[in-house]
């Protein structure tokens, strides 16, 4: 019972945490102007699908345009990719914005943010590190990465160190180098400066559960999430805990038959080496330590003593005179 109660609690854990990674949609009054997206955690394949969604929005509403809220430092290659495609290959206005105050956009969401046609940041943010370990995704990469600065008239050279030195820049320094287009202090200042009542925003964010996805892989892009790998992780672990923990209740006596057996080998396999150490000792102690009679003594060498330096020189003048 006590495990099954274990097993229900993990499960209902993993079901709330589920709660927070799909769409929402948050539609205020009023005519609609823009669509906002906030894209505050790990780029995967969630993230294509609220891409997706926000396009979509756009494409039904004459006249509105795209912002992309960005907060995020980690992302995977694919989706990172696919979502700069089906942002530039739309045609649509794309205003980024780095914020709030402390957002940074480092890694792949770098990538995601140099592919807006305005790229704000908040004062207090930074955007860069965008260095990869693989030659061949950095040589892909870097040439999405140029493209994307060519397109939108960006510095190439400083956009390019992103990746190249792992630079980090700040809000100050993305728009001294020509990487940002505008530095603001929040977000409300962002919808002065687009002309764009508050109440004309439709918010996509993850924080709801939502059946609807589209494409109709919505669970499988949900398990392929990075949050949902670590919580399945953590799933599995306190699974194996209350396993272990269970079976230490529960464990059989000493007495029964599998281990009175291995007990009982343990005993043969100690009493075999006392055996043989015993068989060792006595070997041991019967070998004689002193030579046999039998064996003659070596004979006593006699040396031959070395005649003197000097008679030596003698007698070779004798022999040359």
């Amino acid at each position: 019972m006590k495990r099954n109660r274990a097993i229900g609690l993990s499960m209902i854990l993993m079901l709330t945490m589920l709660m927070s990674f799909s769409t929402v949609f948050e539609v205020k009054a009023g005519p609609v102007r823009a669509v906002v997206i906030r894209i505050d955690s790990v780029i995967d394949y969630t993230t294509i699908d609220l891409v997706q969604r926000a396009i979509e929005e756009v494409q039904n509403r004459d006249g509105a345009i795209m912002i992309i809220e960005l907060n995020a430092n980690q992302g995977y290659l694919q989706p990172t990719v696919e979502v700069i495609q089906r942002l530039v290959t739309t045609g649509l206005k794309i205003v980024v914005y780095v914020g709030p105050k402390g957002a940074s956009a480092l890694s792949f969401p770098a990538y995601l943010a140099m592919a807006g046609n305005t790229l704000v940041m908040n004062d207090g943010t930074s955007i860069g590190a965008a260095g990869l370990n693989d030659p061949n995704s950095i040589n892909h990469m870097m040439n999405v990465m140029r493209s994307l600065a060519k397109a939108n008239g960006r510095d190439v050279v400083a956009t390019e160190s992103m990746i190249t030195d792992n630079v980090v820049y700040s809000a100050d320094e993305a728009l001294a180098k020509g990487i940002c287009d505008r530095k603001i202090t929040n977000f409300s200042v962002l919808l002065v400066m687009l002309n764009i009542d508050p109440s004309n925003l439709i918010i996509i964010q993850r924080n709801q559960l939502s059946a609807d996805l589209p494409g109709g892989n919505a669970f499988m892009r949900l398990i392929a999430t990075h949050s949902f790998v670590e919580l399945m992780f953590i799933t599995l672990a306190l699974l194996v805990a209350i396993n272990i923990g269970t079976a230490l209740r529960r464990r059989r006596k000493w007495n029964d038959e599998p281990y009175q057996a291995l007990l009982n080998l343990l005993r043969m396999e100690i009493s075999s080496l006392e055996g043989q150490k015993l068989a060792k000792q006595q070997r041991l102690t019967d070998t004689p330590l002193y030579t046999p009679v039998d064996i003659p003594q070596p004979t006593t060498i006699q040396r031959i003593p070395t005649p003197p330096v000097r008679m030596l020189q003698k007698t070779v003048e004798v022999n040359e005179n």
